[in-house]
């Protein structure tokens, strides 16, 4: 399974902040951030609705990736686009749980002289943030058990 954990959807209506996250861009980071990339609505917005958004993506990534305890200064830069991204997003389109997708996967086969199959699959899972998950895959704590394999190279 990849680093997103399972479970309800985000919502933008959570009232906590785990503060041991690591996601904690400041404001005149994001401004920065912000300016070198020509996002202008970013700047245009004041402050505390721009701290609004940075403290919402952070609860987003506490409650959607499990990262790991200790963050080099480079994945540090990294939790920080994320959650710029993250942010940016909220500012732009709103909460992304209100544009969320469910995905059926359904398929039609036909057997030869037997008649029509259908099977229908669960929903899959939506991430409305697909690069920041790329993103903060080499982050994340492994969720999948450790695996061994036997093989022999061949050259």
């Amino acid at each position: 399974m990849g680093p997103l954990r399972k479970g309800r959807p985000f919502s933008s209506e959570v009232k906590y902040r785990d503060t041991n996250n690591g996601a904690n861009m400041d404001l005149a980071a994001s401004r920065t951030y912000a300016a070198e990339r020509q996002l202008e609505q970013w700047d245009l917005e004041a402050d505390d609705v721009l701290q609004a958004k940075l403290l919402l993506a952070s609860d987003y990534i506490a409650e959607r990736y499990q990262l790991k305890a200790e963050l080099s200064a480079s994945e540090q830069a990294k939790l920080d686009v994320a959650q710029f991204k993250i942010a940016y997003d909220f500012l732009v389109n709103g909460d992304p749980a209100s544009r969320e997708e469910r995905i059926t996967t359904k398929e039609k086969s036909e057997l030869s002289g037997l008649g029509k199959e259908e099977k229908e699959f669960a929903d899959v899972e939506y991430d409305p943030y697909p690069g920041v998950t790329r993103l903060l895959a080499p982050l994340c704590v492994s969720t999948s058990p450790a695996s061994v394999s036997f093989g022999k190279l061949v050259r």
